[in-house]
């Protein structure tokens, strides 16, 4: 009999992984928010999907120098894998938003009294 059959071995291969990936969860979330403690660089985070560093700069409200000091650094620690579409940029391996760590407005600094209608009301002038 191959374990590929065995019923008892695919459940408990499957436990293995749904804790395996919790886990590994828990740790990519502490990692970001011990590594993302600026709004500018959690929207960097959050832009660096393939997008040119100068985009995603303005976006980020920092430096294009800034970004690729991020990526680097993203990199080094495991939270960002080079485009396979663009070369020299970076995309992040995580969403900010899946592992419940919230994606600031740009513009709004923490500690802000800026709220989400106040900066749409803003676009709209």
């Amino acid at each position: 009999m191959s374990s590929s059959s065995d019923p008892k071995l695919t459940e408990l291969l499957k436990e293995l992984v749904r804790w395996a990936r919790f886990e590994g969860i828990q740790k990519a979330r502490q990692v970001l928010l011990d590594n993302l403690k600026k709004d500018s660089e959690k929207l960097a985070y959050h832009h660096s999907d393939g997008r040119g560093s100068p985009e995603v700069a303005r976006l980020a409200g920092v430096s294009d120098f800034a970004i690729r000091s991020y990526w680097k650094k993203w990199q080094s620690l495991g939270l960002v894998t080079p485009s396979m579409k663009h070369k020299g940029r970076f995309e992040s391996l995580f969403s900010l938003e899946d592992l419940g760590i919230e994606v600031p407005l740009k513009g709004q600094q923490a500690g802000s009294e800026e709220t989400p209608m106040m900066v749409e009301a803003k676009n709209d002038d």
